[in-house]
Formats: structure tokens, sequence, C-alpha cells
């Protein structure tokens, strides 16, 4: 009877294991992903930064090892932008709005980005210039570019 029980928790532990190792080589493959995607971006990304700020707009490009954060700031010290990371709700890598409220409350959207498991730098060159026209919506609310 032992016997049966122990064969029968070796094969799930076993299953177990088969399940974590798949984890990690999908994590793997993702991680290569991201690192993929701003690679691709960053020149796009530092080629806006400056046309930006020809145009009076203050804008920061942060790039890490896995993702990056690329901030324009208004006047009143909020920010508007977009980042690549590891989501700490899903644990899964994707883009991450960040912004500053009216009330001067710093807060993330997840899920409004492109996906990162189809990207096309098109596609994000089109995301980036809608946060881009959002951050000048916003603007007035926060005194301001800068």
């Amino acid at each position: 009877m032992s016997d049966e029980f122990f064969s029968d928790l070796d094969k799930k532990l076993k299953n177990q294991a088969n399940k974590n190792e798949m984890g990690k080589s999908q994590d793997e493959k993702l991680l290569q992903k991201v690192k993929n995607i701003t690679e691709t971006v960053t020149p796009l990304l530092n080629d806006y930064k400056a046309k930006l700020s020809k145009r009076g707009i203050t804008a920061k490009l942060s790039v890490y090892p896995a993702g990056f954060e690329f901030k324009m700031f208004y006047k009143d010290g909020g920010e508007h932008g977009i980042k690549l990371t590891r989501s700490v709700h899903s644990k899964k890598y994707l883009f991450i709005g960040i912004y500053t409220n009216d009330d001067g409350k710093k807060f993330a959207s997840e899920g409004g980005g492109p996906n990162i498991t189809k990207f096309s730098i098109d596609v994000f060159e089109k995301y980036l210039q809608n946060e881009i026209n959002d951050y000048l919506y916003y603007a007035e609310r926060h005194r301001g570019i800068k």
C-alpha cells in the first residue's frame, strides 16, 4: 500500500518538476524577447526624446537589462510615460502607463500598450505618439509642460 502511494507521489513530483522546467524555459524566451524589444525601441525613444527637447518638453529614458522607462514631465512635478517591465500583479512582461493624477498622486495602468509577444515597431511608435498626445492633453492640469 505504501509502495503504491510513493509511486504516485514520485509521478506527481516528476510532473511538477517538468512543469517548473517548462516555465523556466518560457521565462527565458520571454526575457530575451523583452531584451530584443528594448534594443529595438531605444534608438527610436532617443530620437523622440531629442525632438521633444527641441520643443521644450523634458523627457527621460532609462534602459534596464529587462526593459525601459520613458517619461515626460510637467511643471508641477508630475509625469506621464510608459515602461516595459514585469507586472507586479501578473508577473508577465508588459507595457505599463505611468502617470500623475490631478491630485499629484502617481499611478500605473497595465494593459494599454502593445502586445509584446506580437511586437511591431510600427505599432509601438503609434502607441508612443498616442502617449505624447495624452501628455499634452493633460499638461494644462499640471501647470504646463516642463
